[in-house]
């Protein structure tokens, strides 16, 4: 069963402050259902808004109809970052360090999905934005 403790994010949020201030990052580190870690990016110097849109108009070929984001305001799949971002390289590094930082060193997931069976330490998040949106800095 997954399960993230006050002292686990303490733990972790060590190295995830490194990182965030590594990137001129700002963000808030908090624990949802003492399953899953959450990670709320404020605002920096990454145009974390400008990436997304470049990996949907790629995706895309610059369709008219293509879904861009007018706001700052989404999660982030943290199982295809090296794909989504792949084209603003900063980005996806900073989002690679971000999430091997917030599993840690003690993280596993033994989940089956063929079976429904689902086994991991423990649960992350990555929010872009909040309550109010994500502010790019640059």
């Amino acid at each position: 069963m997954a399960y993230v403790s006050k002292e686990d994010k303490a733990i972790l949020s060590i190295d995830i402050k490194k990182i965030l201030k590594k990137y001129n990052m700002k963000g808030t580190i908090s624990i949802s259902n003492m399953s899953t870690l959450i990670i709320k990016l404020s605002k920096g110097e990454l145009d974390l808004v400008e990436a997304r849109n470049t990996h949907i108009k790629n995706r895309y070929l610059n369709d008219s109809n293509a879904p861009y984001m007018n706001t700052a305001n989404w999660s982030i799949n943290t199982d295809w970052i090296e794909d989504t971002y792949k084209d603003t390289p900063k980005v996806c590094n900073f989002l690679t360090e971000l999430k091997s930082a917030m599993e840690g060193k003690d993280f596993f997931d033994k989940s089956d999905l063929m079976t429904d069976y689902h086994h991991v330490s423990h649960y992350i998040d990555i929010k872009v934005g909040g309550t109010k949106d994500y502010i790019c800095t640059k």
